[in-house]
């Protein structure tokens, strides 16, 4: 019943979405705002990011934005599917080990925000990366055009500091104004000495998208795959499996188009995907496609010059990150586990039973609700109905880790020392429409398919994950951690999500590290109606 709403929620999304964009309805508009910590950072790190998206003055039902890293060539150097929770995200960006030194165009944007015309449905904004292993082209630079950036107006906001100067390791109050109503975040971070911070405000797509382009992810991720022969078989189902920690099954069919969709509802916890068809034939004529929207042209993209006086100041910061990625790296939030795989009749745990060599005695001695058949050489299981008191007469949905495998005859041969259970459904089984002569799940003890092969007709998917939840913690490192390191930080300060008093006002103390240099206070707010405000002030650690 919940999954019948949600598809009647996504189908009235979508209608209403439609028409308020063919009628030009300013009032039903999706706004994205985002607060970097910083503008400057070194391969291999990442780079703390906050998320707001708004849609019609509330928070997006949307649950998900995607976050890219993009060169003037329109490279694509980082990427993340970031997961929302009312509209809001903390996340990371996570540099590459592979970048090279240079200015770079960050993007966020949710898949509807990527197919709208509305310029406040993306955010652009220029960071620089410094990689020591790939130094910067010996290119003249170029500066962005003043006609592509936004400048943010500062609104109501205020930042108040005694000094603009401090020493270094030394402690200062900040007192911050904003108004009650909206969203707060604050930074205070190394200025990037190499470019001021550049909002960028265009439109990612030219044209207003079609409704078949119009993905609405108010459940979970859904991946999107094209389906190449021709005709197009809308009867035939495909099988995708998600592996990691946890495994879960989903399946669908194409469109007439051949159009195939996969929601992973709230699974999100994957490595790598696995896709096979019920035909159980080669799945060549199938591929999946990228989340991210095509990279637009970038060639104006301003191009970065260090000059040789910069070498010691650069070494003694990169030497600081290094540190800080050891000393100071994000915790990953505790992820819960989700209740997945299917409701079995019976569950066997194989550690109570002797070990045969293959499942096919194992299954045959100690499992009597399936029945071991030969036919034409081969081995296959039917499981008895209880429903009905009959037996099935085609094989069951035959899974390991949930991996769907075909082959009954290969599985029955295969030995049983690394499997843990094995759970039995003795009814007919629906997943969406498709009926399965009951299940016969097996589950090994690392979630590694016990050493089973992978089938010969199944495509094995490298597929950007879903980014997980962590917390950051900026603070100086303790007595015993300062014997060990230096404190390099260049990130002093990170708060998200801050609720401001009835007054509007706020104080907040930090410490100063011994990384001099020219620091940034970054206060952001985003209002009710999705607008976003930004006031910055800078202030020198000697």
């Amino acid at each position: 019943m919940k999954k019948f709403k949600t598809i009647l929620l996504a189908i009235l999304f979508l209608a209403i979405y439609q028409a308020s964009a063919g009628a030009q309805n300013t009032a039903f508009e999706e706004s994205i705002s985002v607060h970097l910590a910083k503008t400057i950072a070194v391969a291999g790190e990442k780079v703390p990011v906050q998320v707001t998206l708004q849609l019609q003055g509330q928070a997006s039902p949307l649950n998900f934005v995607y976050a890219e890293l993009l060169s003037r060539d329109g490279i694509r150097y980082a990427e993340a599917i970031i997961p929302l929770e009312n509209g809001r995200a903390s996340a990371y960006i996570q540099i590459t080990d592979e970048t090279p030194s240079d200015h770079y165009l960050l993007r966020v944007y949710s898949r509807l925000g990527a197919k709208s015309t509305n310029p406040k449905a993306n955010y652009q904004e220029l960071i620089t990366i410094i990689n020591p292993e790939i130094p910067p082209t010996r290119q003249g630079g170029t500066s962005a055009s003043s006609g592509n950036t936004l400048q943010l107006s500062a609104g109501e906001l205020g930042i108040d500091m005694a000094s603009s100067s401090m020493g270094r390791a030394q402690t200062a109050k900040l007192k911050i104004k904003a108004p009650s109503q909206g969203k707060v975040n604050l930074s205070i971070s190394l200025k990037n000495p190499y470019s001021s911070r550049l909002v960028f405000q265009e439109k990612l797509n030219s044209e207003p998208a079609s409704s078949s382009e119009m993905i609405p992810e108010i459940r979970g991720h859904i991946i999107q795959g094209q389906v190449t022969s021709s005709p197009v078989d809308t009867l035939s189902y495909y099988l995708l499996s998600a592996h990691g920690k946890q495994s879960e099954l989903f399946l669908s069919r194409p469109n007439a188009e051949g159009e195939i969709y996969f929601d992973l509802g709230v699974f999100k916890h994957y490595d790598f995907l696995i896709l096979q068809s019920e035909r159980d034939s080669v799945a060549f004529d199938f591929h999946i496609q990228s989340p991210f929207a095509s990279p637009p042209d970038l060639s104006w993209l301003p191009k970065l010059e260090i000059d040789e006086e910069d070498q010691a100041w650069l070494d003694q910061w990169v030497l600081g990150q290094s540190i800080a990625r050891h000393y100071l790296a994000p915790l990953p939030l505790p992820q819960d586990s989700l209740v997945t795989g299917f409701t079995a009749d019976l569950s066997y745990l194989l550690d109570d039973y002797n070990r045969f060599e293959d499942m096919g005695t194992t299954f045959k001695e100690y499992f009597p609700t399936v029945m071991v058949r030969k036919s034409h050489g081969k081995t296959h299981f039917k499981l008895i109905n209880k429903p009905l008191g009959t037996v099935f007469d085609e094989n069951p949905l035959m899974l390991i880790d949930g991996m769907p495998v075909f082959d009954s005859d290969q599985l029955a041969k295969f030995h049983p020392k690394n499997i843990r259970q094995a759970l039995i459904t003795n009814r007919e089984y629906y997943i969406r429409n498709k009926s399965f002569k009951g299940v016969l799940d097996l589950k090994s003890y690392q979630n590694d398919f016990a050493g089973y092969p992978l089938p010969e007709n199944a495509l094995y998917l490298e597929y950007p994950s879903i980014q997980q939840e962590v917390i950051w913690d900026f603070e100086p490192s303790g007595a015993e951690e300062q014997v060990k390191a230096p404190d390099l930080r260049d990130i002093l300060l990170w708060q998200s999500n801050i609720f401001m008093e009835g007054n509007g006002e706020k104080e907040w103390s930090f410490t100063t590290s011994e990384l001099a240099g020219t620091y940034e206070i970054v206060l952001s707010y985003t209002d009710t109606q999705g607008n976003h405000y930004q006031k910055t002030k800078t202030f020198t650690v000697l």
